[in-house]
């Protein structure tokens, strides 16, 4: 329909048009246009508000008093057992831990924030670490209980692996290094446990998968698993307790290339772990050096025992079943670990290696605390104190730095004698002549080898 207008009899319309008319016949589409512009405007408003963030007020005071009534008081309903097993440590050991903290960061203690309100209660914040630790869920989880945000137990479980990996006390009482005090421990408790000395513990290596692994990098940490993973390269004992753990690693190495690149590696080379050492006898037989029980695809090294592939005989075969059975407390030990630390079993969600690195290392931080105090209150009165720092005196440190020095110059002296036995026999060298000594050649390459690492 066409709007109303004065037309010639040609059919083209004059040029003055019938304005008041052309206004009463558009004006309903008009209204209605405007209408639902209105509405638009009216929907997008309501749309940008539902978007918007809800604030919500926790109830911290209710947290904490629930907390206490719970777990922390005297008369409270769980018991110290059932403490544990919702928190994978006991009582003791949350205390302690509390303790170390709040004398370094100020963040672990009771104040105001910046609004003059009181801060979320230490011990509300350390229960949520440890609940997503030991339940690998999200750190949303629990804010019904805990009364806390989810970002704000997000930065209190990075405060709480920063913080306890770089405590000096908790550190070098659970993430120490083996000195020759441990490593004596050690070898008596694997004696009394499977019948032979000098056993400084067993080595393996395990992938934690990384599901947020950027796309950049999925290339060097998708390995045999399929999934992008980091590898962690751990050894402990027949109490499970970690003494060597090297995390980082990309997932598509095998254990040969982490070994190349493992720590424990540089510890051989520059003569940190010959410190370690001691006398002790298998057999009738005297022994020098501390070994660890391996798998068949490490290297042939004198520190390295290896099973029999295909045994010959009754003393083989046996041996053999003994090797794998042994072998086995390294597979036992990141079983429990992952039970333990359900965040390391379920496939990590964080984005940067470091803080992966910080809570891995915070994870084996609490397993070797749980281990000690299992240890200390067990029935065994001979290995109670076998974890105790306060027994290491300061005359073993200083031997095994004495020994890792006389390790560099007998190593330096030996580089500069094949440097003097290469010159005088550079041209028998170079004609591949029978007459070198093969075996001082080697000698040269593993010395020359070994000055590049010093």
């Amino acid at each position: 329909m066409l709007p109303p207008a004065i037309f010639l009899s040609s059919g083209w319309p004059i040029v003055q048009l019938n304005y008041a008319a052309i206004l009463s016949f558009y004006s309903p589409v008009l209204c209605s246009l405007e209408i639902t512009e209105d509405d638009a405007d009216r929907e997008e408003n309501e749309e940008r508000t539902k978007r918007r963030r809800r604030f919500v007020r926790y109830d911290r005071q209710r947290a904490y008093a629930s907390i206490m009534s719970d777990y922390l008081s005297q008369e409270s309903r769980f018991d110290d057992k059932q403490f544990e097993r919702q928190f994978r440590i006991t009582r003791s050991l949350f205390e302690y831990i509390l303790q170390n903290l709040a004398s370094e960061d100020e963040y672990w203690r009771d104040g105001f924030d910046c609004t003059k309100r009181m801060k979320v209660k230490p011990e509300v914040k350390l229960l949520a670490c440890l609940k997503v630790l030991s339940f690998g869920v999200s750190f949303m989880a629990f804010c019904d209980y805990f009364q806390m945000g989810k970002s704000s137990v997000r930065e209190a479980v990075s405060r709480l692996a920063c913080g306890v990996t770089q405590n000096k006390e908790l550190s070098q009482k659970f993430l120490r290094q083996m000195t020759k005090s441990d490593a004596r421990n050690v070898a008596k408790l694997h004696k009394n446990q499977h019948g032979v000395n000098g056993m400084a513990g067993c080595l393996d290596c395990m992938h934690i998968h990384w599901e947020n692994c950027p796309n950049s990098l999925r290339g060097q940490h998708v390995g045999k698993e399929g999934v992008p993973t980091l590898v962690i390269e751990a050894s402990c004992d027949y109490n499970l307790f970690f003494w060597h753990h090297d995390f980082g690693h990309a997932g598509a190495l095998n254990n040969l290339n982490i070994w190349d690149r493992s720590k424990l590696h540089e510890s051989f080379l520059d003569g940190t772990f010959a410190g370690m050492d001691f006398d002790f006898e298998i057999d009738g037989k005297q022994f020098t050096k501390l070994y660890f029980l391996v798998d068949g695809i490490y290297p042939e090294l004198n520190r390295f025992v290896k099973t029999i592939s295909v045994p010959t005989s009754f003393a083989e075969s046996k041996y053999a079943v003994w090797q794998e059975a042994v072998r086995k407390n390294i597979e036992q030990g990141f079983g429990v670990f992952k039970k333990k630390f359900k965040i390391i079993q379920h496939p990590l969600q964080m984005h940067y290696v470091d803080d992966i690195f910080y809570i891995v290392k915070l994870c084996i931080c609490l397993h070797n605390a749980m281990v000690v105090c299992c240890v200390e209150n067990g029935d065994n009165p001979e290995t109670e104190d076998m974890y105790d720092v306060t027994m290491h005196d300061n005359e073993e440190i200083e031997t095994g730095e004495e020994i890792h020095e006389e390790v560099k110059d007998d190593a330096h002296n030996d580089i500069v004698a094949e440097d003097k036995f290469f010159e005088e026999n550079q041209n028998k060298l170079n004609r591949n002549s029978d007459a070198v000594d093969l075996e001082l050649l080697e000698k040269y390459k593993r010395a020359q080898f070994l000055g590049q690492r010093l």
